[in-house]
């Protein structure tokens, strides 16, 4: 009896040990996964990072890539058979097409400028409704036409950034700039002589008029006004809505200030 009490007794110890030794190789396993996504992985990812950011860089400093840039763009580009054989002349020639260039490449540029410029004003009301307690009524209206007026220029801009994006050597088509123009006008008469100006009056009896005469100034960062904010995180944008918004902010080149926040 003495004997079968110690083999079983020895047994559980057998088995306490092994329970032991799994548990500490579990911990052990863990901590290792953890240790190596930390020193290895993370660093890894970092460097690929790095990598493909230098190759960017590498591609951007390419000769034949930064042809356009040196010599013109385009049907306008300039080509040896354009040559007088006479560096003086030529030289003058091809100062004419880098200008030409230099069109192109600032008016996607510009168009940047005139979407900060337009989300900072439409957040800078959106900053007076809230900032005064203006109505609920008023402040819910004001919100939906803000929304609606940001996704007609988004998709304006979209379509003008592509229409050179497809020939990144051509100008923009004169049409879209017509468009372009026809969308702020509406946004004129439509908005500004009506909402803009029931939003005036109210602030008016609410709002010092220091406030009202203070010059707002348009930063280097994209700020997103909040109707916009709020219609990209509810239900009723779609996916297509939200990928159009990275989209317009990638093309041209936006620094969104909600990605430092």
């Amino acid at each position: 009896e003495q004997y079968r009490l110690a083999i079983v007794e020895e047994q559980k110890e057998t088995t306490n040990l092994l329970e032991t030794l799994l548990i500490l190789f579990f911990i052990i396993a863990i901590i290792s996964t953890f240790i190596g996504f930390i020193f290895f992985l993370l660093p890894t990812r970092t460097i690929l990072f790095a990598v493909a950011e230098s190759s960017s860089k590498m591609t951007e400093l390419d000769p034949e890539i930064d042809c356009n840039e040196r010599t013109g763009m385009g049907a306008a580009g300039w080509k040896d058979q354009y040559s007088c054989d006479c560096q003086r002349i030529d030289k003058q020639h091809q100062i004419i097409l880098l200008y030409l260039a230099q069109i192109v490449k600032k008016q996607i540029e510009i168009a940047g400028i005139v979407v900060r410029a337009t989300f900072a004003s439409l957040r800078d009301e959106e900053h007076l409704i809230n900032e005064y307690k203006i109505a609920n009524t008023h402040k819910k209206e004001h919100y939906i036409q803000h929304a609606a007026i940001i996704r007609k220029i988004q998709q304006a801009m979209l379509s003008l950034a592509q229409s050179r994006t497809k020939d990144a050597q051509t100008l923009i088509p004169s049409s879209h700039a017509q468009s372009l123009i026809r969308l702020y006008s509406s946004w004129l008469s439509d908005h500004v002589t009506k909402m803009d100006r029931e939003l005036v009056t109210v602030l008016i009896g609410k709002a010092p008029e220091s406030e009202l005469e203070r010059e707002v100034q348009t930063t280097s960062k994209l700020h997103v006004p909040h109707s916009y904010t709020q219609f990209l995180d509810s239900d009723n944008a779609s996916l297509k809505d939200r990928s159009l918004f990275t989209k317009l902010i990638k093309i041209l080149k936006l620094k969104d200030s909600r990605s430092e926040e």
